[in-house]
């Protein structure tokens, strides 16, 4: 190993993290540009304008176009997918004409398959309490050569690569990307009602399909709802923290499942994050939740509001995660299509978790790495984010108490 090291050769870890939208996509850029035979995607936002930032995608052209029409010129096989609701027919026609403008004949040029999907149960009603909100497949989720998964919470758009939002990206490669091909492949009749889910391993799924019988006037119908499933599994088993940061968390069943842990694990403490909401935003099912939590955990709990967004992640006890595309709302746990992934220790959770602490709490031991030790309690969350507050401080990375 010290001999490839020396000679530049450096073998990447089987699971990497980005943090932000620019990182991200500068490093699915270089995964795109070393596929040598497919690059097999769904994208629930996708601008093909979006600029490039490596240098070695620069050498393609300014643009994410550029860049798949490049691929397509090196033999690169292209299908990708894209949610209806996000990207329509139209659109993706001007895409493909986009793309094929700007590949150069080759001999031996990649096919591109370009499709505009809607989730099977638009068009029916969900469940009143959801609002009747349509359902969609919320899924940035890609795989290349068969080898290299690629998962994000956010899809491609100029203003997230010129202006970064955060982000928990994973790059993942070894056995688990077999399950992300098998999630490839069988999504869409899966969602159709037309063929089952597989067993879940390390990539946790949200599967609906429209509702049969009676169930169909009600709308679509849970099939899958690992994501939700492993968080009940690692909440049972958590003793010391537990680290989340949702876009919202409305779920009723996770909510009573850690009200119930807080009393039976008395060491347990929460740390809870959730991005700031403007100024009179209603959200009742959620303030009940946090009402539920902060009533079982007492001053073992901190609930902040973050400027500048959240990501989707959960940490347990400093050494399992989920990370993916899914929330922790109802919606997302068991309607929407999402993609997630259980981490282990041998992934390097204790060192995410640190980076995911330390983009709200600063770097008080002055270390600037993965391996600097991290102040541990709420108590010490309650003070950084009360400090944000009586200075007036705010954007991005800034957290404040929830009130």
């Amino acid at each position: 190993m010290e001999r490839l090291k020396k000679a530049g050769v450096h073998a990447r870890g089987r699971v990497e993290y980005y943090l932000t939208t620019a990182e991200a996509w500068a490093a699915f850029e270089t995964v795109v540009l070393d596929a040598r035979s497919e690059v097999v995607a769904v994208f629930d936002g996708f601008d093909a304008a979006a600029p490039v930032q490596t240098t070695r995608a620069l050498l393609a052209g300014a643009t994410w176009g550029d860049l798949l029409a490049q691929a397509l010129t090196r033999g690169v096989n292209l299908s990708l997918t894209f949610e209806r609701t996000s990207l329509s027919e139209a659109r993706i026609e001007a895409l493909r004409k986009q793309i094929e403008a700007a590949t150069k004949p080759g001999r031996r040029r990649g096919v591109l398959d370009l499709t505009a999907l809607a989730h099977p149960a638009q068009g029916h009603r969900e469940l009143a309490s959801l609002a009747q909100v349509p359902v969609t497949h919320r899924l940035n989720f890609a795989v290349v050569d068969g080898k290299t998964m690629f998962l994000s919470r956010l899809g491609l758009s100029a203003a997230a690569v010129r202006d970064p939002r955060r982000d928990l990206a994973v790059i993942a490669r070894g056995p688990v990307v077999a399950e992300a091909s098998a999630l490839m492949a069988s999504f869409v009749d899966v969602t159709a009602g037309t063929a089952e889910p597989g067993p879940a391993r390390r990539l946790l799924r949200t599967f609906s399909r429209p509702g049969r019988g009676m169930r169909r006037i009600l709308g679509a119908q849970t099939i899958a709802n690992e994501v939700e499933s492993a968080h009940h599994m690692l909440i049972r088993r958590a003793s010391r923290t537990i680290y989340i940061e949702t876009q919202e968390f409305d779920s009723p069943a996770l909510a009573r499942h850690l009200a119930l842990r807080a009393k039976s694990a008395p060491d347990l403490q929460l740390v809870l994050i959730l991005p700031a909401h403007p100024a009179g935003a209603k959200r009742t099912p959620e303030a009940q939740c946090l009402h539920l939590l902060r009533d079982a955990f007492g001053r073992r709990i901190f609930i902040g509001r973050a400027e500048g967004g959240v990501t989707n992640v959960s940490v347990f006890d400093n050494d399992m995660a989920i990370a993916g595309s899914a929330d922790l709302s109802r919606r997302a746990l068991g309607y929407d299509t999402h993609a997630a992934i259980y981490l282990r220790p041998s992934d390097g959770v204790e060192a995410l978790h640190r980076r995911l602490s330390r983009h709200w709490l600063g770097d008080p031991a002055g270390e600037g790495d993965d391996q600097a030790a991290q102040p541990e309690g709420v108590a010490y969350w309650h003070a950084v984010a009360a400090s944000n507050r009586e200075a007036g401080r705010s954007g991005p990375g800034v957290l404040l108490p929830q009130l």
